[in-house]
């Protein structure tokens, strides 16, 4: 039976980057013929979709906003996510916009998927936006979406704010800027990544195999 995931299509810059890693992974051998992927920003290609994908590029009000714009848009993803509990990531912003609030130019409303607000990095020595490489720290090792991910490993960044989780025990992994910021998010059937898995090589590939595969 074919699995369908829709990639969230909303007006943010990196969806294609999204859809083409997906699309390698699924020429595996293993994966063949499993997979239908859409790109698309319409409520029946969500309610429909056995996962759904929200990358995100930007400023955090700027793409709530263009998701509230188009019109069914949120409902669905929150029919998806809250009650039919299907697999949800979302990718830099996506994940940011999890957060109960954003603090980028003011305070702004998230989806509040996960308890939480998304502040900017503390001025200082640190060089705004962090856009590098850098090392993740496992803290949910056994859990199915870090399956041959471990600590050591590193992924791709360019971010200016960060996560801050109420609850800890949401927070899989961490990396460091300063000091541990948050890497990635998962509660339920819903996870966050602060990196950009589709420009992580082996490594982000790899959560992406992993959140293909997963059932919550």
């Amino acid at each position: 039976m074919t699995k369908i995931v829709t990639v969230v299509d909303y007006g943010s810059g990196n969806v294609r980057s999204v859809l083409n890693a997906l699309q390698r992974i699924a020429e595996k051998a293993e994966f063949k013929d499993q997979y239908e992927f859409l790109l698309s920003a319409q409520p029946e290609d969500i309610q429909r979709a056995d996962a759904v994908i929200l990358p995100g590029v930007g400023a955090f009000e700027a793409c709530k906003q263009a998701l509230e714009t188009r019109q069914g848009l949120l409902d669905a993803m929150n029919h998806s996510v809250l009650i039919r509990k299907k697999p949800f990531l979302g990718i830099c912003v996506g994940m940011q916009l999890l957060a109960t609030a954003g603090y980028e130019n003011g305070k702004h409303a998230g989806l509040n998927y996960i308890s939480g607000e998304v502040r900017r990095f503390p001025e200082g020595n640190l060089k705004i936006p962090h856009i590098s490489w850098a090392k993740l720290q496992v803290k949910a090792p056994q859990h199915p979406l870090l399956q041959k991910i471990h600590t050591g490993d590193f992924v791709y960044y360019v971010h200016s704010y960060h996560f801050i989780a109420d609850n800890p025990q949401d927070v899989a992994v961490t990396s460091g800027y300063g000091a541990d910021f948050t890497a990635l998010l998962i509660k339920d059937n819903i996870v966050g990544a602060q990196f950009h898995p589709e420009k992580s090589g082996v490594t982000g590939l790899q959560l992406l195999e992993n959140f293909l595969t997963w059932n919550p």
